[in-house]
């Protein structure tokens, strides 16, 4: 069972946060090659998965157009099956401080416009 990170759809956002150039074409590439592996989660009879693809995302604050593009692509790229976890759970710490934007909790009312979404969109949801 692959279960990645998909951080940002944003080049500028992988480059300033995580100091990494590209970050959205490559993960994106990697997502493609692990669902074209997996084609999707699968689950047992009783419910649990044995094989697949669960893609976490964890929404920053102040990133909701990111996360939604983040999402759109899951739908448009990816096989149907795959499960989308969207984490809420981002709390700043380290050197999170360092970027206004990000040196805050995320919202109640920023997860549930992107978890919204992702319910639009059609997603499976963890």
């Amino acid at each position: 069972i692959y279960m990645p990170d998909f951080k940002y759809n944003v080049p500028e956002r992988g480059e300033r946060y995580s100091k990494v150039i590209d970050y959205p074409e490559k993960a994106r590439l990697a997502l493609k090659e692990m669902d074209q592996q997996v084609n999707g989660l699968k689950v047992d009879g009783k419910g649990v998965a044995y094989k697949g693809l669960l893609i976490r995302h964890l929404v920053l604050p102040g990133g909701l157009e990111d996360t939604k593009e983040v999402l759109k692509f899951i739908k448009e790229e990816l096989s149907p099956d795959c499960l989308v976890n969207l984490m809420n759970q981002y709390r700043p710490c380290h050197k999170a401080f360092e970027y206004k934007e990000i040196a805050k909790g995320l919202s109640f009312m920023e997860y549930k416009q992107a978890y919204d979404y992702a319910k639009e969109l059609g997603l499976k949801l963890a």
